[in-house]
């Protein structure tokens, strides 16, 4: 039987508790440990510490997707945010103090996705990168500098690690002579 506690993980073998605190960093009494245990004692441990940290892989991978989830289904609301205050003019007539209000549950959603490891794809002005960006539209510039950077942010992307959640929309420009 393996169970997990507060100190590391630890497997039950004929009513005698041995520790495996090599995933808590402890090496040396694992070796003593061991070092006393006959042959297939031995192998057992080592397949038990493997299917251990087999275990933590795909519930560290089952996390991720699971955030990623949770991400995908608040998007709609953020995008909601986002449209309501990107119209200034209806955004401004709105009373203060409410518009205050939202402003700050809008900075408290972005602060603990930011916290959780989200990261907003929205930056203007860098060069398109179709790992990160969805082109929408085209804008023709005669600067040859400006070639594939993006001009505006038409809808914010999303991303955890190297994982994108979701492509931000954009216009790009595109030179032409």
């Amino acid at each position: 039987m393996i169970e997990r506690n507060n100190i590391g993980f630890w497997i039950k073998i004929r009513g005698e508790k041995f520790i495996l605190q090599a995933l808590a960093g402890k090496r040396n009494k694992v070796n003593d440990l061991f070092h006393d245990c006959n042959i297939t004692t031995f192998y057992f441990l080592q397949l038990a510490v493997i299917s251990i940290l087999i275990c933590l892989v795909f519930q560290s991978f089952y996390l991720l997707i699971t955030k990623e989830k949770i991400v995908e289904s608040l998007l709609p609301s953020i995008d909601s945010f986002d449209m309501a205050m990107a119209n200034k003019e209806a955004w401004e007539s709105v009373d203060k103090n409410w518009r205050t209000g939202v402003e700050y549950i809008y900075q408290q959603i972005i602060t603990g996705l930011s916290d959780v490891g989200v990261e907003i794809i929205d930056k203007t002005g860098i060069k398109f990168d179709p790992n990160l960006h969805q082109s929408i539209e085209s804008i023709t510039t005669d600067d040859e500098s400006k070639d594939h950077t993006i001009e505006k942010i038409v809808q914010a992307g999303y991303k955890i690690g190297d994982r994108v959640i979701r492509p931000a929309r954009v216009n790009i420009f595109e030179y032409k002579k």
